[in-house]
Formats: structure tokens, sequence, C-alpha cells
């Protein structure tokens, strides 16, 4: 099956470059497989997904789930951002946020920019 039949049934393809380098791009392999959720959703039609279902499938406590997302969110590898609709509050992660993972839609890669010290960006 290729990456677009892959892509077009909903299962999730991540570029090699994450799996052999996720230790340079993130703080920990939680906050790699919290990222991973993320970009699921954020690729296919799992528009609901809350971090209590994250946590659950993870045997993490929602705070611990919580404080990966925050520490993604300062690290850049996740954009947060807030909506109201129809006097309802409504948080959206984005993992292809504008951080050291990059997908150039030129060459359909994704790139990726980290500094000596182990901290992306």
């Amino acid at each position: 099956m290729s990456y677009l039949e892959n892509y077009k049934s909903g299962n999730l393809v991540l570029p090699s470059a994450l799996l052999f380098h996720y230790k340079d791009i993130f703080k920990s392999s939680d906050d790699f497989l919290i990222w991973q959720f993320i970009y699921l959703q954020n690729t296919t039609k799992m528009d609901d997904l809350a971090p209590s279902q994250i946590a659950s499938a993870l045997d993490k406590t929602v705070a611990e789930v919580n404080r990966s997302i925050s520490d993604l969110t300062a690290q850049g590898l996740l954009d947060m951002k807030t909506i109201e609709l129809e006097n309802e509050i409504e948080v959206i992660f984005d993992a292809e946020a504008q951080g050291p993972i990059v997908y150039d839609e030129g060459t359909g890669f994704y790139t990726y920019t980290v500094e000596r010290n182990g901290n992306a960006g």
C-alpha cells in the first residue's frame, strides 16, 4: 500500500526521520507518543480526541498528558488555538505547528532542525 493509500485510509504515516531522531526533537518518549496522538487527530478525521482518551490509551493520568501537551507547546512542537463557537470554547491542537518539524509541500518531505544542545528550534 502506498503512502497516499495509507493516509487516505486513516492510517498514521510518520516520516522515518521522526523515528530515528525523536530523541533530538522530543524531550521524552512520552512526549513523542502524545505528539503522535495529536498528529493522528490532525491528519485523520478524528475530530474529538480528548486528553482523557489519550491518557486512557497510554495508562497515564490526564494531568500527565496535559503536562506533556504543555511541554510540547512550549517547545514549539504543538500550536494551541482557542476558538469560540456558539458560546462554547474549544481548544484545538496543531501538531504541524511551525516548530522544528516542517512539511515542505514542494518536495513532499518533512524536515526538521535541531540545535546541538538538544533543544529543537
